[in-house]
């Protein structure tokens, strides 16, 4: 049994290792003075550790601007998102809607398209509305891919959440929508958390949108600013890794802040019916 136990616990030290040495070597390339990030054999450990390339970024390459940017998208796809959710959810736990079961099953289906099949009709869409170049038309895209999945993880959540709450609360005085704010939301607020903080991650991360509709600099986001980093003429690799740096950092304090509630949602939305 001791044996069994110690060949797991090696086995999950090595793979917890091979998981995070990309992370090291990224924040450790970053720190390297270009002399030392092309070599034969790879240095593992600088010796002559600078934060240079993090000073480059920002201020040559607008690392601040990208970041700012990633911020509004994701910040405000996630309050959109979040909003129509938790309506579209109640209402399909609530209601007795005909060809329910075909409604959820398309929405799931929808999780399983690329970005890449939906670029097409939403850039001639985004086009004829005049939405493209701008943050909203981003914004509306993001809405759009994730809004499906932010419906299935919260349905599960006010499936739980017994009628008789609202129905006393209604017999109380309480108006319908004072009674689901009041009553259903509080209750429900694990799920709507970790909606949250799912959505803000995959529309922190999403590249192929801001790529295809965004060809201003001033509005484009950090998983694009990551892209500018690669220079016409060579990539400078301690730049590049300072920018994954930046990107991944937001990403990071969320998950360690956060965790409970992710691992919660993701469980419970997943799981109850």
């Amino acid at each position: 049994m001791r044996v069994k136990k110690a060949t797991l616990s090696a086995l999950s030290l090595v793979l917890m290792g091979a998981l995070l040495f990309p992370f090291y070597w990224m924040l450790m390339t970053s720190i390297k003075p270009p002399s030392e990030i092309v070599t034969s054999p790879p240095i593992l450990v600088t010796r002559h550790p600078t934060l240079s390339a993090y000073v480059d970024v920002l201020t040559k390459l607008s690392m601040g601007r990208y970041l700012r940017n990633s911020f509004f998208i994701a910040i405000s796809a996630m309050s959109i998102t979040v909003v129509l959710g938790v309506m579209a959810g109640y209402g399909l736990a609530r209601f007795k809607i005909k060809g329910l079961k075909a409604f959820l099953l398309i929405l799931l289906v929808s999780q399983l398209l690329p970005d890449v099949s939906l670029v097409l009709p939403l850039f001639i869409i985004l086009g004829r509305i005049g939405l493209l170049d701008t943050f909203l038309g981003v914004i509306l895209a993001n809405v759009m891919q994730w809004l499906p999945f932010v419906i299935l993880i919260l349905r599960p959540y006010f499936l739980q959440i017994p009628k008789t709450l609202e129905e006393a609360a209604r017999i109380d005085g309480c108006s319908f929508r004072g009674a689901m704010l009041r009553i259903i939301v509080p209750l429900a607020l694990p799920g709507i958390v970790s909606a949250a903080i799912l959505t803000f991650l995959f529309s922190w991360g999403e590249f192929v949108f801001a790529l295809t509709f965004l060809s201003k600099n001033e509005l484009q986001p950090v998983t694009i600013g990551i892209y500018n980093a690669i220079g016409q003429y060579g990539i400078r690799y301690n730049r590049l890794m300072a920018s994954s740096t930046f990107a991944i950092l937001p990403v990071v304090l969320v998950f360690i802040f956060f965790q409970r509630y992710i691992r919660w949602g993701l469980m419970v939305g997943g799981l109850k019916e």
